[in-house]
């Protein structure tokens, strides 16, 4: 069984499914000299930006290969542009192992954490660098994607380290690619209302002077004013109330992500690019 990957317009409801890379029959097996090893290949990271300088949608996605139960590795990146159909292998790919995890769009690149950098993809040059941490640590012997995420605010590339169990720290890159911008803010952990302490907490975006919009243990939004730490609870008409439970925990949360509406049809963009 292989998988499908599809690109959707909230605005417009319109949904088309990608061309099969036939990644899966690649690397559906393999044999060693006196067993079989069966190994599950998957889609480990997808990526979908703007490319300004061809002015295209561009999807990247990377495959990994799982070994048995104990050991995986990415084995494979490739690209489709919107319009084509067909995907294209990218020969540069470092086989860098970074965080499953949604990535970060900035200076028409895709980022992603790893151990040791953050893994960027230029959606023009389709080439990949590295972008150097600030003074953080990510240990192998834990799982990162759960302490640390990658977000873009403001336009800057930015992120939230929730390893410490006091408050969680913010680093925001002033100067894209500049170790010496990263500046560090702190917002409170615990969320006063409830008197709960929640393991994550989620920036969302800048959305007012002073202020940060929040997802606090996927289950409660709110401004939050990084000055004096004040919440604020954030009311959407439309975002059915979910609290927290300390029975249930976090299970049955949100997940939230910037949205900025655009009303091109995926069509058009399709017929655009298949034009001689």
């Amino acid at each position: 069984m292989g998988y499908s990957t599809y690109i959707h317009n909230p605005v417009t409801q319109e949904c088309i499914m990608l061309p099969d890379s036939n990644s899966y029959q690649e690397y559906a097996y393999t044999y060693t000299y006196n067993s079989t090893f069966y190994f599950s290949p998957y889609v480990y990271n997808l990526g979908f930006g703007f490319d300004y300088s061809s002015n295209v949608f561009k999807v990247l996605q990377v495959l990994y290969a799982c070994y048995g139960l104990r050991y995986s590795e990415p084995v494979k990146a490739q690209v489709c542009t919107l319009g084509s159909n067909s995907w294209r292998i990218l020969e540069n790919f470092p086989r860098v192992t970074f965080f499953d995890s949604t990535p970060a769009l900035i200076n028409g690149s895709l980022h992603w954490l790893s151990y040791e950098h953050i893994l960027s993809f230029d959606l023009g040059s389709e080439n990949f660098g590295f972008v150097e941490l600030p003074p953080i640590t990510l240990s192998r012997g834990s799982r990162p994607s759960n302490t640390f995420r990658l977000v873009a605010l403001d336009g800057c590339l930015s992120i939230a380290d929730s390893s410490s169990n006091e408050d969680v720290d913010l680093w925001i890159m002033k100067d894209y690619n500049v170790k010496e911008s990263w500046i560090k803010l702190i917002i409170k952990r615990r969320y006063v209302e409830d008197g709960v302490l929640f393991r994550k907490v989620v920036p969302i975006s800048f959305w007012r002077k002073g202020e940060l919009l929040l997802l606090y243990g996927s289950k409660i939004l709110v401004s939050y004013e990084i000055e004096s730490g004040r919440y604020t609870p954030f009311e959407s008409e439309g975002l059915p109330e979910s609290r927290f439970d300390g029975i249930k925990g976090s299970r049955g949360g949100y997940i939230i992500f910037p949205y900025v509406g655009n009303l091109m049809l995926i069509d058009t963009i399709r017929r655009m690019e298949v034009q001689p």
